[in-house]
């Protein structure tokens, strides 16, 4: 009797033992519950507070940009105005004028002199205008294509060496110094075919509005390629700071998916930030 007295002592200890150690572990696993999801919200609370100052930065930094931009428009503005002042303003006086001229038109000889005229249908035209012809071609449409083609290649080798051949000017501007088109049929032994010349302004004038529209485009492309650069180190920037404030208030419990997480979202960023500079 004594014996089994002991047995059951010693079972019914086991039994306690074990019980209180089980409610122990459930306890921890509460309490490691409730820690998990505290972190959770004190992550997410954190990376909106980080979304939140990354959307200020972005927001001056757009600021910034937009002011530095209208600046430099500005002083681009006021130089090519003054430009066209000096230039419109070299004038000289004369003992023998009343008013200023401008410098290299005054003369004190002057002869008549017969010079044949050009006639209207020569392909090179006297002066600033010059003529562009191109290939001869089996319909009036593709020899007029052919004659574009050939004026985009005039204009590229007109305006270098200031402007790079990688430059395409617009097209409007393209357009805005053609003067004429004449499409001419000519008589082949195979049959007819068509050649279509362009008349084109080639003055200092017009190179001039292809030089301002090169600079202008070079300026916006620059500052488009600061601001991409400038927006990718402001969200690197961010990353980093939400990783670590999120690494924080979780303890570390999520370190590898905030790591992950964080460079999945420079990754897209980087990406958006090239194709929209691209």
């Amino acid at each position: 009797m004594k014996r089994f007295f002991i047995v059951f002592l010693i079972v019914f200890l086991v039994i306690v033992a074990v019980r209180k150690s089980h409610r122990i572990e459930i306890r921890r696993d509460v309490d490691a519950h409730h820690r998990a999801e505290r972190g959770l919200r004190e992550a997410h609370h954190a990376l909106r507070k980080a979304g939140d100052e990354v959307r200020d930065s972005l927001r001056e930094a757009r600021d910034d940009l937009r002011r530095t931009y209208h600046d430099l428009r500005d002083e681009m503005h006021d130089a090519f105005r003054a430009n066209d002042s000096d230039l419109s303003d070299e004038r000289i006086e004369t003992d023998d004028l009343p008013v200023p001229i401008l410098k290299g038109t005054h003369t004190t000889e002057a002869a008549a002199v017969n010079e044949p005229r050009p006639r209207a249908d020569e392909a090179a035209v006297e002066g600033s205008s010059k003529s562009v012809e191109g290939l001869l071609s089996a319909t009036q449409e593709r020899a007029q294509t052919e004659a574009r083609t050939a004026l985009n290649r005039f204009v590229t080798e007109w305006l270098s060496p200031e402007i790079p051949s990688t430059w395409t000017p617009p097209q409007s501007l393209v357009d805005s110094v053609i003067e004429g088109t004449k499409t001419t049929a000519i008589k082949k032994e195979y049959g007819e075919v068509f050649l279509t010349t362009l008349r084109i302004d080639a003055s200092p004038e017009r190179r001039t509005l292809f030089t301002r529209e090169y600079n202008r485009e070079l300026v916006h492309r620059r500052l488009v390629v600061m601001g991409g650069g400038f927006a990718f180190l402001l969200v690197c920037l961010g990353a980093i700071s939400s990783y670590i404030r999120a690494d924080e208030a979780t303890r570390g419990y999520y370190t590898q998916k905030l790591r992950l997480l964080a460079a999945a979202g420079v990754g897209a960023a980087g990406v958006l930030i090239y194709q929209f500079t691209a």
